[in-house]
């Protein structure tokens, strides 16, 4: 096994020695920062310009990407594994805890793997892409860069239960987060120097905001918490909010890779107690190596580069092991195991049949219901039935007719206008927002009781914390005269309504297989009548048939 560069700190007195030793080649791994020089030479630059273009409008994807890069190598290795859909024999590490309504980037990595498929076919694994994406991200924010061992090979599964024993939590001491590295083979120095990526992007409130109201169920906040800061994040998040507002892990310089991280420690100002840990923790071997870094930036960008490197080649597969994947998000020969399932005439059929059944399930008499919960599933499934923008349009203008037939033309008009918001959502391969997703927001007690349900002012914060008005908005140019409200009560009526059941509709429908126990249970807590409701759709549901029948194994 190959040894790579390794920080030791010594501490003598009030000196900290740094010494970095020399890097090893990673020919155990079969890995060469040449391996596509001659059969993909362009594929830096490729990937490079798909990930500069798409920061320009999100520049969070820096650090989303970064981040994506490591959440999949913790979990069986730098595989590309977390990039895998659920399918009848898969469970995807996306939907585990750790990454579940958290991870970023899955759509820019399958518009890199296109372009770069357009130039090379068949040559540049998804897990390649992966790590040179990562260290992209770090130059475009300003930080390092290195030369990325290439050569991994793109895994055949993916473990939904080691990406929940793996990953480190935000709310991890720092017993739990040595223990956490060094199952990876990484040691103390590449935890703290890896920890050092939080000095570019954003952190939701649920995953700090124990520290602000409650540490440790003390009802009083986290004693390590600089008090300026704390009484500006409980500004951010309120006691009892949603958790989905956003705010810089790095308040110095956000957007910006540097050393002002180990800085904002040494200030008590570290959001995730996961960071703040590395300092604060009394007598810790860590508070020496956050000095050294915070002092010395030089010394922190090839310690970072170092423990990258590192990380980025655990576990990989190479030579014949895996597979070179044409989609990232399916294994081949399975790429289809969703979007044939779901079929330009199933998924029409679906719309037929939700169509009279609708205002049964959900109470809505009109096709706002068609729109909430047909529209986002056959999207959010089919999304790769069509070759492009136009292909779709034709088939939901072919659709809307069928519709029309069926239903006597009633709610034509807010269907077609759904159709084409849902053309366009497609067109920008990045979706406005997905209902599965919403649902891990409402808590059971919200979900069946009308009193407390979601309001719009909650919903506004949603989206407002997923960047989306720019993109609202843009819809909007589409159909001038819907409003940004008007259009969020038409995609997500469930969510401004008091009836449940079109929440649970939407679990039901959702792609993970495994949702379907807890989208029971939430419709079983509905009581008798909503229970009842669950037969109806198990029963009478056309996605029963042969196509579809593993939603419900």
């Amino acid at each position: 096994m190959n040894s790579f560069s390794v920080l030791t700190v010594k501490v003598t007195l009030c000196c900290v020695v740094v010494m970095l030793g020399a890097s090893l080649p990673f020919s155990d791994a079969q890995l060469d920062n040449s391996f596509y020089k001659d059969t993909c030479p362009k594929v830096h630059s490729i990937v490079r310009e798909v990930v500069r273009n798409v920061s320009k409008s999100d520049p969070r994807i820096l650090a989303s990407l970064i981040r994506l890069h490591f959440h999949d190598c913790f979990v069986q290795g730098c595989d590309a594994s977390i990039l895998l859909n659920s399918t009848s024999t898969i469970v995807s590490e996306q939907t585990a805890a750790p990454n579940n309504n958290s991870i970023r980037g899955l759509d820019v990595v399958n518009q890199i793997k296109t372009a770069v498929e357009n130039a090379c076919p068949g040559i540049v694994s998804c897990a390649d892409i992966l790590a040179l994406a990562a260290e992209i991200s770090s130059v475009l924010a300003h930080g390092p860069d290195w030369k990325v061992p290439l050569g991994r090979r793109d895994s055949l599964n993916a473990s939904f239960d080691l990406a929940n024993q793996n990953l480190p939590g935000p709310n991890f001491t720092l017993e739990q987060l040595k223990s956490t590295f060094d199952r990876q083979g990484l040691n103390t120095t590449d935890l703290v120097a890896l920890s050092g990526a939080h000095t570019i992007g954003r952190a939701q409130c649920r995953f700090f905001d124990n520290r602000l109201y409650s540490f440790n169920n003390t009802g009083n906040p986290d004693p390590t918490l600089n008090t300026t800061l704390l009484q500006a994040l409980q500004a951010i998040c309120p006691n009892g909010g949603p958790g989905t507002n956003l705010t810089n892990l790095d308040l110095t310089t956000p957007d910006t890779f540097d050393s002002n991280y180990y800085s904002n420690l040494q200030l008590q100002n570290g959001l995730l107690r996961s960071d703040q840990e590395l300092f604060s923790t009394s007598g810790a071997d860590t508070i020496a190596i956050v000095n050294s870094f915070s002092a010395n930036q030089t010394l922190f960008y090839e310690n970072f580069k170092a423990s990258m490197i590192k990380m980025s080649i655990i576990q990989v597969l190479t030579g014949s092991q895996g597979e070179i994947r044409t989609q990232c998000n399916f294994v081949n020969g399975n790429s289809a195991s969703l979007a044939t399932l779901a079929t330009k005439q199933s998924s029409e059929d679906g719309v037929l049949w939700m169509a009279p059944t609708c205002s049964v399930i959900s109470g809505y008499e009109n096709s706002s219901c068609l729109v909430s919960v047909v529209l986002e599933l056959i999207y959010e499934i089919c999304k790769n039935c069509w070759d492009n923008g136009a292909n779709l349009l034709a088939y939901a203008q072919s659709s809307i007719g069928r519709f029309r037939a069926a239903s006597n033309n009633r709610g034509t008009d807010a269907l077609e206008i759904s159709w084409s918001q849902l053309a366009l959502k497609w067109l920008m391969k990045r979706p406005l927002l997905e209902p599965w997703e919403l649902l891990d927001r409402i808590p059971v007690d919200r979900l069946f009781n009308p009193i407390q349900r979601t309001s719009f002012g909650t919903l506004g914060s949603l989206l407002r914390s997923r960047d989306l008005l720019k993109r609202t908005s843009l819809s909007s140019r589409l159909h001038p005269t819907l409003s940004t409200k008007n259009e969020i009560e038409m995609f997500y009526p469930s969510l401004l309504s008091a009836n449940a059941r079109v929440d649970v509709l939407l679990e039901l429908l959702g792609q993970d297989r495994r949702v379907i126990p807890v989208a029971r249970s939430r419709w079983e807590a509905g009581g008798a009548e909503a229970n009842r409701g669950w037969r109806d759709v198990e029963l009478e549901s056309p996605f029963r048939n042969a196509s579809w029948c593993w939603l419900y194994s």
